[in-house]
Order: C-alpha cells, then structure tokens, then sequence
C-alpha cells in the first residue's frame, strides 16, 4: 500500500492537533454544567440517552446535483447502553448491532453493522454490504476507452435502460475522533473502503465518486469544525469541513472544503426525530471536476422503541 501524499499528510497532521486541543480544553472543563438542551450528532448531546437498551431506526433520504443522485438509506438495529454514567469520557456510551440498505434507481446495498462508541470521544463502525447494480441510468459505467478513461459528467449517467448490471462485495471502516467545548464541535472521521466488483475493467460509480479497479480500496479523512445554536425546541449546527480521499488501485485523490448545516427540526415525526443537512462545496482538486461545485441536501428521522 502506498504512502499517504503530502496533501494528505497535511490534513490529518491539522486534524489531529486540533482535536488534540479541543480534548485538551474539554477536559479541563470536564467540572462545567452542560446545557440542559445541548444539541448534537453523537457529541453534539442533545438529551440523555433513551432507557436501557432499544431498538433504533435511522432512515436518511439524500439529494445529489452533481452528478445528479438520489439515494435511501436504512439502518436498523439493537442500541445497548455501556455505562450509566454523566462522566466526561463514559457518557453515552454504547454498541449497536443491526441491519443496513442503501438503495437507488440503480442499485441497492444490503448488509450488516456494528456501531460502537467506547469512549465519548471516539466512534467506531464496521459495516459489511453486497452490491448489486440493476444496469440501470448509466450505471455501472465503462469508460469507452480504459487507456484514457473518460467518466466526466457529460457521460455519466444515462437512460433507465443503459447500464452495466454487476455485483460486488463493500467493507466499510470508520473511526471518528470527537469534541464538544461550550458550543464548538469538532470531528475528524478516519474512513476506510474495500470495494471487490465482479467486473473486469475499471468503471466509475457515484457513490464512491472515483474511477475503481475491479478491486480497489479507498481512505477518505474528513475534519470538520462547528458551532452549535440551541433554540427551545431544536438546535442549529453550522460549520466548515474539508474532505480529502484516495484510491490506492486507481491512484486518484480529490480536495473539496464544504459548508454545512445541520438542522434538528422541532417536533416529531410519528414519534421519531427529524434532521435536515445542507452541504455546499466546492473541488478543489478532482480528477475531472477540479473547479467546480458541490451541492447536496439530506432529510433524516431517528426512531427509538
């Protein structure tokens, strides 16, 4: 495997002193009352952790402009609780085992998941999937000549009709390292891919954004900073985060900073909890999109039985 590149090394060296420093002050600040409605994702603790043990259902709808996207996810599994404990490191601490989908148009993810968070500061998530592509809206896609593949959005995508049909197996790694100072969140997911398609050239595919090797691995680090506004009923996440990702088969990378926001909706949605997400960013570097723009929106409910 080969070594990280200078751009790489760069992010991850920032990440980690930052985090360094936000873990730093929150333990300083371990003694301080934390508001009675902080929010969150995880960090951002929005209230004590349901009773015991439970079932939990994430369902998150997502919107892609470019490439065009549509994607549902589905997550379904048992949330056991860890410690009954309002210390700094120990609060709500958990693992969750359950069922995981993704599907689309052209394609539907199915598998399994184990999701652990043994430290407040640190969440983990090993997730296995199979891949099955209907060969539908241009996708998988087959550059038409592998010696200068071309997968540009002037040829990606396509028709109900036109696709290549394929299968394949995804393992899927991450560990994020987490803070919460006041209202300041910071979080840094270290994410890793092994993606093995039944194909036997390189295509491209949307999800994953890169040109792939038949079998390739992807790494991916994404530090983001944010500020938290509490409002009676709900809160209001806003922040900057960078992403930075690598083949290691294919040898491409991307850079893009991204605006985003987090909003957790007031009320209910048949008892579960509502969230939408805005993301607005811009290729900084790309293999064939560098310049230009990045837009996505999210709407996602988290039940607990």
């Amino acid at each position: 495997m080969r070594s990280f590149s200078p751009a790489a090394r760069t992010v991850l060296l920032t990440a980690s002193l930052l985090l360094a420093s936000l873990s730093f002050a929150a333990t300083a600040a371990a003694q301080e009352k934390v508001p009675e409605k902080a929010p969150t994702p995880e960090v951002v603790e929005e209230k004590p952790d349901k009773e015991g043990n439970h079932l939990h259902v994430h369902s998150a709808f997502a919107l892609r402009a470019i490439p065009i996207g549509t994607q549902l996810a589905l997550d379904a599994g048992y949330h056991i609780k860890l410690f009954d404990s309002e210390s700094l490191l120990l609060k709500n601490t958990y693992v969750e085992l359950g069922a995981a989908t993704n599907s689309s148009p052209s394609n539907f993810w199915g598998g399994a998941y184990v999701e652990a968070v043994p430290l407040a500061v640190l969440k983990l998530r090993l997730q296995a999937q199979s891949l099955h592509y209907f060969g539908t809206f241009g996708y998988l896609h087959y550059p038409d000549d592998p010696t200068n593949p071309d997968w540009s959005t002037d040829v990606i995508g396509g028709d109900p009709g036109e696709g290549n049909p394929a299968s394949g197996l995804l393992l899927d790694a991450t560990a994020q390292l987490q803070a919460k100072v006041g209202n300041v969140v910071a979080m840094v997911p270290f994410k890793y891919r092994y993606i093995d398609m039944d194909v036997e050239q390189d295509y491209y595919e949307s999800t994953f954004d890169f040109l792939l090797a038949p079998t390739d691995q992807m790494w991916m680090i994404q530090p983001m900073l944010a500020y938290v506004f509490t409002f009676d009923d709900s809160w209001l996440l806003t922040g900057l985060r960078w992403e930075h990702a690598e083949t290691i088969e294919t040898d491409l990378s991307r850079d893009m900073p991204t605006l985003l926001g987090m909003w957790k909706l007031p009320g209910m949605l048949a008892g579960g909890e509502m969230k939408l997400v805005g993301l607005g960013g811009y290729w900084f570097s790309h293999p064939n999109r560098e310049g230009t723009i990045y837009l996505a929106s999210q709407f996602a409910v988290d039940w607990k039985y």
